[in-house]
Parts: structure tokens; sequence; C-alpha cells
């Protein structure tokens, strides 16, 4: 009866052993468990704080950029031809005064609001980007943009105000020269030496992913900016910095898609990539834009020294071909 007793125990101890281990096991399981759920939860923690508003920022940037599509064009195809002196407000002629008072606060709110966008300081997603020197750039060539629309503004209202005045007979010839590079060479090359580098720092730097919609409304806004953007650097003497600033866009835009490629297993993205969607639209178009018109013009003449505008756009708008017959 000892014995048995004695291997009852001995069974007993060793059951009780085996189950202690496995309730060891079983708890080191749920430790393990709990830090992976922890480090689940915080990462779906972190997710909505990164992407809740994303969607958001992206329509917000578009609507900006499509209000910079849209006023600078209309002010000046609705208001510029009619250059009768008696337009004007105080000394300044109607076009000068709207460049001043509207187009340049809209080139403000739009370049600098989507820095914020792209580069969110003031926004808990700011901790998620490492490019503070894209970040410096972005604000560099914005801020060298609104420099260069400065000057463009000032001499044309002074040159123009020249023109219409008929004071250009009694003006210096070496003044007048001096006035016309402000506003149309130095003002125009200021201007597109920084947009379109301005557009390659936005695709490198942004987080902002869209949808199918977005990316439509993208490609409509990169027709209607490269349009207005080729002529406007035709007008400016520089075609050369705009076909400059959209290389740097391509190669840009092809380094970020390897990029993405790589990290991604060679598959392409699935999200839509719509700022780098924007920058390659505007910047084909302005290339196609621009070689339109050297083909259908013949030169890079300025649109101004050959019958304005709508003398231009009017030959524009016959297709070349149809003028062999």
């Amino acid at each position: 009866m000892n014995n048995a007793g004695a291997v009852t125990s001995v069974s007993q101890r060793k059951v009780a052993t085996r189950h202690g281990v496995s309730q060891a096991e079983s708890l080191k399981k749920d430790i393990s468990t709990n830090d992976m759920s922890t480090k689940d939860s915080s990462k779906v923690m972190d997710t909505p704080v990164y992407h809740q508003n994303m969607h958001w920022d992206l329509w917000a940037v578009l609507v900006l950029n499509i209000l910079q599509g849209l006023i600078p064009p209309l002010l000046y195809f609705v208001v510029e031809p009619d250059k009768h002196i008696g337009s004007k407000v105080g000394y300044l002629r109607l076009y000068s005064c709207l460049d001043l008072a509207v187009n340049a606060p809209t080139y403000m709110i739009t370049l600098y609001g989507t820095h914020l966008l792209v580069f969110p300081r003031f926004s808990s997603r700011h901790k998620q980007y490492n490019g503070r020197m894209l970040e410096f750039l972005s604000l560099f060539l914005a801020t060298v943009f609104m420099y260069g629309h400065a000057v463009h503004a000032v001499g044309d209202a002074v040159g123009s105000y020249a023109e219409h005045s008929q004071y250009v007979s009694g003006l210096p010839t070496d003044l007048y020269a001096l006035i016309h590079f402000m506003d149309e060479y130095l003002g125009h090359f200021l201007m597109f030496t920084a947009y379109y580098p301005l557009l390659a720092v936005w695709v490198l730097g942004t987080k902002l992913k869209g949808t199918r919609i977005q990316a439509c409304v993208a490609v409509l806004l990169g027709v209607m900016n490269g349009l207005f953007h080729s002529l406007a650097c035709i007008e400016g003497g520089s075609p050369a910095v705009g076909f400059a600033g959209g290389l740097c866009v391509y190669l840009v835009c092809v380094y970020k898609s390897v990029t993405l490629s790589s990290r991604r297993g060679g598959h392409r993205p699935a999200e839509h990539q719509v700022v780098a969607i924007l920058a390659v639209t505007s910047t084909t178009v302005l290339f196609c834009g621009m070689l339109y018109y050297r083909l259908v013009i013949g030169s890079f003449e300025e649109p101004s020294a050959i019958g304005g505008f709508k003398s231009v756009l009017s030959r524009l708008l016959q297709f070349p071909m149809l003028r062999m017959y």
C-alpha cells in the first residue's frame, strides 16, 4: 500500500509538473500574443493619424492648383486685350492692378498652401517626413517664383503704361530696354526657373496617394497649366528654361517610379501618384505647346511682337497641314 501510494504521488507530481509546464508555455504564448497585438494596435493607432486626412489633403492640393490654373489665364485673356489707357485704377492699368491685387495673392496661396499640404509641419504627420532638404527647397523655389512675379508685375505696369500712353517715344532707348528686360525676361525667367523644379520637389516629397477620379482631375489640370505656361514661356523669352525645367520633372518622376517599384518587389504601386501625374501632364503639354508654336509660327518670337495673343491664337488653332492646301 505504501509503495502504491508512493507511485501515485510520483505520478501526480509528474502530471502537475507537466501541467505547470503547459501553463508556463501558454503564458508565454499569451504574453507574445499580447505583445504582437500591442504592436498591431499601435500601428492601427498610428495609421489613422497619418492617413485619415490624406484624401482631403489631396483634394485641397488639386483645388488650389485649379485656382492657379484658372484665375491668371482668365484675367489675362479677358482684361489684357483691352489695353486702352482709360481703363485704369489710379496710375495702374486695369490688368496691372488685377495682376498685383488678384494674381499675386492667388500664386502665394496656391504655392505656399500646397507646400504646407505636401510638407505638413503644423500637422501630426510631420514626424513621418525625413526630407527636410526637400522642404527647404520647396520654400525656396516658391519664394523665387513669387519674387519673379513681383519683378514681372512691376515691369509690366511701368512698361505697358509707357507704351499705351505714347511715352515710349520720349524714353531713352536703353531705359525702355531695361523696363522690357525686367518685365518679360527677368520676371518670367525667375518664375519658370522655379516652377517646374518646384513641381519636381513636390513629387519627391509627397506621401499623398489618390483615387482614379483625382488622377483624372490632375490630368485636366495639367493640360490647363501646360497650355498657359507654354505661351507664357515664349512670351517671356524663356522656352529653354521651360524645356530644362520639364526635363527635371521627367527625371524626378522616373526616379520615384523606379524607387517605388523596387520597394514593392517590381510591381507598380497600387495608389495613384496624383502629384506626379499632374507634374508629368503639365510638362508634356508644355513641351507639345512650345513645339507646336514653333511649327506654326516658325520661331519662338513673342506673341506680343507679332500681333498679340488673339492673332497668335487664331493662327495656332489652324492645323498646320491645312495651310498646305
